[in-house]
Formats: C-alpha cells, sequence, structure tokens
C-alpha cells in the first residue's frame, strides 16, 4: 500500500510541518491553499486506490481528504489516519 503524508504547513501553529518529516521515506506532500488536499488525494487515487494518508493539520485538512478518497471513490481500498496538534493553555500559580 503506497503510504502518503498530507501536511497543512500552518496546522498547529506551524507544528505539523515541524512534525512531518521524511525520515521514515514516506511521500509528504505540502498544501498550498484551500482545497490542494482533496484535489491532490482525487488524483493520487486515480493512480492508485491502495492508498494510506497521513494527515498532519486541522480538521478542514481532514475534511478535505475524506473529500478527495469519496470522490475518487475508493472508499473500499483508501486509508487515512489523523494527526493533531492541540494547544493547551495552562494557567499558572499566583
Amino acid at each position: 500500500m503506497r503510504k502518503i503524508k498530507i501536511v497543512n504547513p500552518a496546522a498547529g501553529r506551524g507544528d505539523a510541518a515541524k512534525f512531518a518529516n521524511n525520515s521514515d521515506g514516506v511521500e509528504i506532500y505540502y498544501t498550498k491553499c484551500i482545497g490542494d488536499a482533496e484535489r491532490f488525494c482525487t488524483e493520487a487515487l486515480l493512480q492508485n486506490p491502495e492508498t494510506h494518508f497521513i494527515v498532519y493539520g486541522g480538521d478542514g485538512t481532514v475534511n478535505e481528504v475524506v473529500n478527495g478518497i469519496m470522490n475518487s471513490n475508493a472508499c473500499e481500498s483508501a486509508l487515512f489516519s489523523a494527526v493533531s496538534y492541540t494547544h493547551l493553555t495552562l494557567p499558572t500559580k499566583a
């Protein structure tokens, strides 16, 4: 199965791009604007419907990947995993 990381470099205050490296040899696609992830996923699945997308981004990026999978009719063969980034603000003691 082909693996591709889809990275929204703006997600998680830039943390998504920091953590999504290709040290494991997995192909990386960086989004540049709204709709990029959906277009890329649709095109990638037309080439190889057995693709696992690892999504580094927020809910918008995940939504685009799911829509790309649905648009390509690869629901039976494509997979996706979402890596989420949350920043917590913890109170300080006075």
